[in-house]
């Protein structure tokens, strides 16, 4: 007789943080659990999602409607309440527990019932949370300009328009439509826009509620202690456990080659913009310093090939687009991947992965026989939150390092316990 696995729902959290870690985590469970998967509507029309659920033992899964406002809180709420009474899950694993719709789900539940509840570290985690949301003010900031040209020339008022908004959809989406559809406020431990901690009640509330918070290094976790009162445990990053097996489905055979990629993070020039910076000049001293690691690199690799990726939030970003223009002026033969290209097989495929912050050079950790190196050259604020990762990447604050270093892979050391 077919032994009946339990149920897990599992909330898998943006669709471009799954393919560096849910895919694996829902892997390695697969043999212990039928799942219940709460995803973003994107993933409905993922070829990629659709090919490994095939081999999940899936019980429902609801895809999030393209939805806003009133009718956004109010569906989720009334189908995370439908799925909890019919399904009868007990046992629930989060990416998160401050956002929207983990908010959403955390009050659907029945307060009658004794749920376990996880957590798991679904990206990287960040040094400063603070800076991360300002960073992310930064970019909206900038985007506002695509739409009304006319506020180009007026940094200050675009961030503070910007702030105003935050607080308004806070507000919003957390206070005034918790209240009038479920009869009460939304309580997260932080204010997901300004990363600004609501109170020590609701930390405690969900460091009670939360059984265990899975992370994959020590640093992380002394990170994310700082804000978070949580039972926290270090545990191998699942792409290390079952990465080549779910690769091979999800790119098949992957052959790495002698190829070098570039992908910078999102957030910081559009921080020096409104510092004041004019285009000309970010453009100008980036693209020189791309160059000169170019210069360093290709000397010693010199049949590599380069390939640069922008980061899929903002791939037509008019600041990286010139940087690399600039930057293929001396190097022509410099590809530049399609927007919509999934950066993860290009990465497989790469020798040397080049980046400042982004999350690429995290994710390599956990891959075997990857050089990863973090560029902290461009004079940004916080720039060299990879320092604490050095011993698994190159941090290089100075091209002389780079000059001298003999760069071999750094991440086969053991990384969970």
């Amino acid at each position: 007789m077919k032994r009946i696995k339990p149920i897990l729902l599992i909330q898998i959290g943006p669709i471009h943080l799954f393919w560096t870690t849910g895919v694996y985590l829902l892997w390695e469970l697969k043999k212990k659990y039928q799942f219940i998967i709460l995803a973003d509507g994107d993933y409905q029309n993922s070829i990629k999602f659709q090919k490994i659920i095939e081999y999940l033992d899936i019980t429902y899964i609801y895809y999030q409607r393209n939805e806003k406002g009133y009718k956004l809180v109010k569906n989720l709420y009334k189908h995370f309440k439908f799925i909890l009474n019919k399904f009868s899950p007990r046992k629930i694993l989060l990416y998160n527990s401050e956002f929207l719709q983990n908010q959403i789900l955390i009050n659907a539940l029945d307060k009658k019932i004794k749920y376990e509840i996880y957590q798991y570290q679904n990206g990287r985690e960040t040094s400063d949370i603070v800076h991360d949301r300002q960073m992310e003010a930064a970019t909206a900031a900038e985007a506002l300009v695509k739409r009304y040209k006319f506020l180009k020339t007026f940094s200050k008022a675009r961030i503070i328009f910007v702030k105003l908004r935050d607080i308004s959809k806070y507000i919003f989406y957390f206070k005034i439509l918790p209240i009038l559809i479920t009869g009460k406020m939304f309580t997260p431990y932080f204010n997901i826009y300004t990363a600004k901690i609501n109170s020590n009640k609701e930390n405690k509330f969900y460091g009670e509620i939360i059984k265990k918070y899975f992370v994959y290094l020590d640093i992380e976790m002394q990170f994310a202690s700082k804000s978070a009162d949580r039972n926290f445990q270090i545990v191998n990053h699942p792409a290390s456990n079952c990465g080549y097996e779910v690769n091979s489905i999800l790119y098949g055979k992957i052959l790495e080659k002698n190829q070098i990629l570039i992908a910078p993070s999102m957030g910081f020039v559009e921080k020096e913009i409104l510092k004041g910076k004019s285009m000309n000049e970010l453009v100008n001293f980036i693209s020189n310093k791309y160059i000169c690691v170019l210069d360093i690199l290709l000397k010693k690799y010199p049949n590599f090939k380069i390939k640069y990726k922008l980061h899929p939030d903002n791939p037509f970003n008019s600041v990286w687009l010139n940087i690399f223009n600039s930057v293929t002026n001396k190097y022509k033969d410099i590809e530049q991947v399609k927007p919509l290209t999934n950066i993860e097989k290009i990465i497989l495929e790469s020798k040397i992965i080049i980046s400042d912050v982004s999350s690429v050079l995290w994710w390599n950790i956990f891959l075997d026989n990857k050089i990863s190196i973090s560029l902290d050259i461009f004079n940004f604020d916080h720039g060299n939150e990879m320092l604490h990762y050095s011993d698994y990447i190159y941090y290089i604050d100075d091209l002389n390092k780079l000059k001298k270093i003999n760069l071999i892979p750094k991440n086969k050391k053991k990384r969970g316990k």
